[in-house]
């Protein structure tokens, strides 16, 4: 198993790479290539472990997030793609705009939306993120987001969106809630319209969130399921 140090980088890095000034993950071979030769930073790597650290429950889960977000946009640099199709080996979603007045599976923590989930025609599934992906929400997106199977379609549901939406119903949902950490929510009358169809003031007003770039998003993903056995 590979060790692990969390250091904090060197003014001039931070000033390079526009990076906040906070503990950053390295391995301990990266860090020392990093440090002794000046050589570029893991960008890849420090943002999954950044992801992992992040998605401990009972934690100031906000603080690693500006990092998250620029460690985003190093990686997908140049890219300004609104609509991206995102996949793996065995999963795939689309990135772009969701109508938040629409049947939707959110992904939230706390009492912030982190991303939202709509079907599309044929099943499958529309991805709107809003705050940059931890580990378990990029987890929550890939599972729901996997292949269907010709004979068992997904998790035993017909498509991706029957299952997210049978997911989201789950009572482990509420042991993520109770630990702080990333869980869904099903909104069958948009975001913040409760089953009463009344608004609900504090999930309302997040309706009016701007998604984030669709590339930066794709990047994150990416990181989090190509990386996994580092993390």
């Amino acid at each position: 198993m590979e060790s692990y140090l969390e250091l904090p980088l060197r003014a001039k890095s931070l000033l390079k790479y526009s990076l906040p000034d906070i503990s950053y993950p390295f391995r301990v071979l990266d860090a020392k290539e990093s440090f002794t030769k000046g050589e570029d930073l893991p960008f890849a790597l420090m943002l999954r472990r950044l992801q992992q650290r992040n998605s401990h429950g009972h934690i100031d889960w906000k603080k690693d997030e500006p990092a998250m977000q620029r460690l985003a946009e190093i990686l997908a640099e140049g890219d300004s793609r609104d609509l991206v199709i995102v996949q793996g080996a065995d999963w795939r979603v689309v990135i772009g705009e969701v109508d938040v007045s629409s049947e939707l599976v959110a992904i939230q923590r706390g009492d912030d939306v982190v991303a939202l989930l709509s079907p599309r025609k044929d099943g499958r599934l529309n991805l709107a993120v809003y705050r940059p992906l931890e580990a378990t929400s990029a987890q929550l997106i890939i599972a729901l987001a996997q292949n269907p199977s010709p004979e068992t379609g997904v998790g035993l549901r017909a498509n991706n969106w029957e299952y997210a939406k049978d997911c989201a119903a789950s009572a482990g949902q509420m042991y993520s809630v109770h630990h702080g950490k990333a869980y869904l929510s099903y909104w069958p009358f948009g975001l913040g319209i409760n089953s009463s169809r009344q608004a609900n003031a504090m999930w309302f007003k997040q309706r009016y969130l701007i998604p984030r770039l669709a590339s930066q998003v794709a990047a994150e993903l990416d990181v989090y399921d190509s990386l996994a056995d580092n993390a």
